[in-house]
């Protein structure tokens, strides 16, 4: 062919240089194909003597140039010593004008081009008959090993070609409709490229190729492909191309504006590489009865409606589409449609897909009456104008969609062949197939799924972000409902676990050793909706996991959950290793409903910054009811522990990277809120969390349960103490005993703190038993309380609320607040706390039963030197030894109420024991309990464990001059510099006993309740009232220094004791003792010191019926 232009030069920048214009015209012979031809056109500026060109190249035909448009710029360098002066003032150089010889003789600037095309074989017309023989031979009789036919008993068509033509190669058909009829044996027809206007009809079995889709050869080699065959229906033609069974369609440009590209009602179709555009739908499959399609590698663009449509009705039978590496862009409605009714089995399968610019991008509806399958993976349904992905999947026996699922396959047939070199488990396959919904006007995936028997959808390595609804909405129902949406990097960490816990149980069997998926979580991010919505309803068992996911900054939820079994087994729901931040809504939102179980469990995850509660949790059923948020973390160290313990090989290990603590930080409402209510049981168990600086509490947990409740919120480091301390407690029963020592975990505490609301409300409700426990937590700078606790059973049997290694300091309103009803029992235990500097009291508890009421608030410490007294008492070979570190006094310091206000109400026994505390600076009472028992005992003591230490040889040994024991002293219990007292006692009931022990009460000043340093007041309606003073100081406070009050009003004695007491430099009295009996009273006073006191260094008033004794 040729190449040639003209050119004229302009009258524009001559100071610099030259500037011309250029046009021509290109043509060049393609004996493979379509001629290259096209005009053409150039600008060129020659600056600076020609030392810079820039110029401008457009084009007509883009295949020679392989563009339609070039832009570039040369640079000649002047090395000869004359050109190199140039350089040193090129402004002031004039451009010299040249001649036509000068043009005529100037350097050629060439522009070669090279386009290759593999052809089909090339016959040598002189040898043309000997060729056709030889062939004929070799293909049909006597193929060798090594021969490869790319195709045989072809027809050929071509633009140039002749319908009256023999169809070869070289005499080729003109139309491709001639081509098909004239189809023999394979039945082959291969088309060239260029434009036909016509309709084809593609007879049954013909496999209709054009030059647009290449043809695998031998050697890797491709036949044809590139320039594709150009179908152009005429007028208003139905189809452009109509398919009968068993065809194929490849290869081809097709457009027909009035009607479809391709049509069919017929079964076992391949579409394969074809570009179809502008039609009413690009490629339709009507089909009643069996459906089997491969749509592959296709361009489906700008029709009018869809661009694929495959339905399929059928009484039975199989509805089977592949539809693989498929372009939908721009369709007037679906980018593809698949519908499928009344089959036996139906599959579709949609990878490698994109689909943008449609209505919808991908639409399938599925329904079998055994099973119903949908797989789509790798696939971008970006950027439509509603859904990304909408699918629907229904089948009475097994519905399943599985979206960006990885695909996971054995190396050979059978475990025990499939051997890794130098491993004895098999090696798994797998590669991940992430999918793509984003951007999309509705939805990014909007999927159903329906069974009467089994029902599951699978989202894995799923990215649907910014979307005009939800990021997914995923809806599963059936009698077995399961769906799970995250990353298949998780999975395949859960999975490995599963293998590991199995060969522990048969070691001997050859379980496959998984790999490592890098794949990230599946992220649900900006979307106008909730990040994820997954459904899963059942008649039987609902399970609902997301497992590695991120949804942040949705207009609605970050993560919504909801699974429900309607009078059916269990329904489970699950979340674990995920990231919730910046959503309207809630974080993270669960709703479990069951029948006879339902557990909702969040494991590893960050919530924070949401519009609402970081999580939002709700349990319930008719039986039980199971909450559980924690971090996995503590498992390592369980599974390092069990591997050494029991020399496990392989050894138990814990895949993935340590996570920290679940986190619920920076939330407007709740970080936590949890509901979980069970007609049988509710439990709820919080585990290493942090909910920190949100708007509302830190954490509100309610457990609502018919029979019993369990609420545990706890540091598993502590807990993993607490097991410590029950295995050496074991160990006592049984010295053989080989038990092991478990990890010393550092987790840390739980943290509530800096909440506009409380720090932590648990609240456990039941109608027979309700159990509630904090153990090692911080609830500081919240805007309310800092922890509060109400355990009820008040028409139940027991409720049982403990606190233990615990701080909750600078609180707006209390410290503590704790609240335990129960209807025989109920115990309130506080132990080693710091309860200072709150806006009310440190400690505000209450304790209510009908039968026996508990209060204790002490420090755990004492018990260190018990077990190291049990050690020596028993001889044993190994001592007996208390967990942890040591806590010191509990403290209840600097509140702007009572460092401690406990009420212990129990109608049939009342105690409340209060030791080794410093309640000192509090703006009203260090102390102030009130312990009542309407119709039994009453019994009071405060004070410290050392006089307890003290005082039990001799009551042991009724030796006043017993060994003391060896302990470490606590020191004693202080409190002073209150506003309001230091210690004010109050125990009353039909007999009554109140102790004081081992106490400093010093500087406390007057208030709304008293003014003394030690105020012990008891009082019994019917049988013996005690009141005891032992080894207490109180000076400088603003009333009496110690007063004790003991009043009997029925028939039993009144006495008051007063030991080893120092009460001086007080306000009124040093020591007041006034006793009143309707039967005998009595005070006894020894080694009393009471000096430079306002009133008296002592005052004593003994009064009664019966006898009066006084004894100092």
């Amino acid at each position: 062919g040729f190449d040639t232009e003209i050119g004229w030069r302009l009258p524009m920048l001559e100071d610099w240089g030259e500037t011309r214009i250029f046009a021509g015209y290109q043509y060049f012979d393609n004996p493979f194909g379509p001629e290259f031809k096209g005009g053409k056109a150039r600008m060129e500026v020659r600056m600076f003597d020609g030392l810079l060109t820039l110029d401008a190249h457009v084009y007509e035909d883009d295949d020679l140039n392989m563009t339609d448009y070039l832009v570039g710029m040369r640079v000649r360098l002047p090395l000869e010593p004359s050109g190199l002066a140039l350089w040193r003032n090129l402004r002031h150089h004039r451009v010299r004008q040249g001649g036509l010889a000068e043009r005529l003789t100037e350097m050629v600037m060439r522009d070669p081009k090279v386009q290759s095309r593999e052809s089909g074989y090339i016959a040598d017309p002189d040898l043309r008959g000997i060729v056709v023989e030889t062939k004929t031979k070799v293909t049909r009789n006597t193929r060798t090993d090594g021969t490869v036919v790319v195709m045989e008993d072809v027809v050929f068509v071509s633009p140039d070609g002749n319908d009256g033509a023999t169809g070869t190669a070289e005499d080729p058909k003109r139309s491709i409709q001639n081509g098909v009829n004239a189809a023999y044996g394979q039945q082959h027809v291969y088309v060239f490229g260029g434009n036909y206007n016509e309709s084809v009809v593609v007879n049954p079995g013909v496999l209709l190729m054009g030059s647009g889709c290449m043809i695998p050869a031998n050697g890797g080699h491709f036949f044809g492909g590139g320039v594709p065959s150009v179908i152009v229906a005429p007028g208003s033609a139905p189809a452009a191309v109509t398919m009968q069974d068993n065809s194929f369609v490849g290869g081809f440009d097709i457009s027909n504006p009035g009607g479809r590209g391709i049509y069919s009602s017929a079964g076992a179709l391949v579409i394969r590489c074809n570009y179809i555009h502008n039609t009413l739908v690009g490629v339709e499959v009507e089909r009643s009865g069996d459906v089997d399609l491969l749509l592959a590698n296709n361009t489906l663009a700008n029709n009018t409606q869809d661009g694929a449509r495959i339905s399929g009705t059928g009484a039975s039978g199989t509805y089977l589409v592949n539809a693989s590496g498929n372009t939908f862009a721009n369709n007037g409605e679906n980018g593809i449609s698949l519908s499928a009714g009344n089959y036996d089995t139906a599959v579709a399968t949609l990878d490698d897909n994109t689909a943008t610019g449609n209505e919808t991008g991908l639409r399938v509806s599925l329904d079998a009456d055994e099973l119903a399958m949908l797989s789509i993976g790798n696939t971008r349904a970006n950027n439509n104008r509603g859904t990304g992905i909408q699918a629907s999947v229904s089948a009475d026996q097994m519905a399943a969609a599985l979206v960006g699922t990885p695909l996971i396959g054995v190396d050979s047939l059978g475990l025990e062949e499939a051997k890794v070199e130098g491993s004895d488990h098999p090696s798994l396959v797998i590669s991940s197939a992430p999918v793509q919904a984003s951007g999309n006007g509705g939805n990014g995936i909007d999927l159903d799924v329906q069974s009467d028997l089994v029902g599951a959808a699978l989202l894995l390595d799923v990215e649907a972000s910014n979307n005009g609804g939800h990021g997914a909405h995923v809806a599963v129902d059936g009698s077995l409902a399961i769906g799970l949406a995250g990353a298949s990097g998780n999975v395949m960490e859960v999975a490995q676990l599963a293998v590991d816990l199995i060969e522990l149980l048969d070691t001997d069997m050859a379980l496959p050793e998984l790999p490592t998926l890098s794949a990230g979580p599946s992220v649900f991010s900006g979307n106008v909706g909730d990040g994820l919505l997954l459904d899963v309803n059942s008649d039987v068992l609902s399970i609902g996991v997301v497992l590695g996911a991120e949804a942040d900054n949705n207009g609605n939820n970050g993560l919504a959950m909801n699974v429900a079994t309607e009078d059916g087994m269990a329904a489970i729901g699950l979340m674990a290793r995920f990231d919730a931040a910046g959503n309207a809504g809630h974080g993270a939102a669960m709703q479990v409903d069951g029948d006879f179980l339902a557990a909702g469990v969040l494991l590893d995850g960050r919530v924070s910054g949401n519009g609402d509660d970081g999580v939002d949790l709700d349990v319930c059923s008719s039986g039980i009811s199971l909450g559980l948020i924690a971090s996995t973390d503590p498992l390592r160290a369980v599974a390092d522990m069990v591997n050494t313990e029991f020399d496990l090989d392989p050894p138990v290990e814990i895949q993935g990277e340590p996570w920290g603590a679940f986190e619920a930080t920076g939330n407007a409402g709740d970080g936590i809120h949890a509901d979980i209510v069970g007609d049988i049981a509710a439990i709820g168990i919080f585990l290493d969390i942090q909910a920190n600086n949100n708007g509302g509490d830190g954490a509100d947990l309610t457990l609502d349960g018919g029979l019993a409740s369990i609420g545990l919120v706890a540091s598993t480091e502590n807990i993993m103490e607490v097991a410590q301390l029950g295995l050496n407690a074991i160990g006592l029963l049984d010295e053989d005993l080989n038990l092991p020592a478990l990890p010393a975990l550092t987790s840390g505490p739980v943290e509530f703190n800096s909440n506009g609301g409380e720090g932590l409300v648990l609240e456990v409700d039941s109608g027979l038993l309700a159990v509630g426990a904090v153990l090692g937590a911080e609830a500081n700078n919240n805007g309310n309380n800092g922890l509060e606790m109400t355990v009820d059973a008040a028409e139940g049997l027991a409720a049982i609320g403990l606190m233990a290694r615990f701080s909750a300091t600078n609180n707006a309103d209390d410290g503590v607040d704790m609240l335990v009803e129960g209807g025989s029992i109920a115990a309130g235990v506080l132990l080693d706390g710091q309860a200072n500097n709150n806006g009310d009291d440190g400690v505000d508890m209450g304790v209510y039963s009908d039968g026996i009421a508990l209060g204790l608030i002490a420090s755990t410490d004492p018990l260190r030197s018990v077990a190291g007294l049990l050690s020596d008492a028993l001889d044993l070979d190994r001592s007996f030894e208390i967990p942890g570190e040591p806590w010191g006094a509990f403290e209840a310091s600097g509140n702007a109420g009572d460092g401690i206000y406990a009420d212990i109400h129990g109608d049939e026994t009342a105690i409340g024991i209060y030791l080794d505390i410093h309640a000192n600076n509090n703006g009203l009472s260090g102390l102030f309990s009130h312990i009542y028992s309407e119709n039994g005992s009453a019994i009071g003591v405060a004070g410290s464990s050392d006089t307890l230490f003290d005082v039990l040889p001799v009551l042991l040994s009724g030796d006043p001059d017993a060994a003391p024991l060896d302990y470490t002293p606590m020191g004693p219990m202080i409190a002073s510099g209150n506003g309001s007292g230091g210690i004010a006692l109050f125990v009353e009931g039909q007999n009554a006993i109140g102790l004081i022990g081992g106490t400093v009460t010093d500087d406390n000043q007057v208030g709304e309740f008293s003014g003394a340093g030690t105020l012990l007041s008891v009082s019994a309606e019917y049988d013996v009232a005690v009141g005891i003073v032992y080894d207490a100081v109180a000076r400088n406070n603003a009333e009496d220094g110690v007063s004790v009050i003991v009043e009997q009003h029925g028939e039993g004695d009144a006495v008051a004791a007063l030991v080893n007491v120092q009460a001086n430099e007080n306000g009124q009295d040093g020591i007041l003792a006034q006793v009143q009996s309707e039967d005998a009273a009595f005070v006894l006073m020894a080694g009393i010191d009471a000096h430079d006191n306002e009133g008296h260094g002592i005052g004593a008033e003994a009064i009664a019926a019966g006898d009066v004794g006084m004894a100092f």
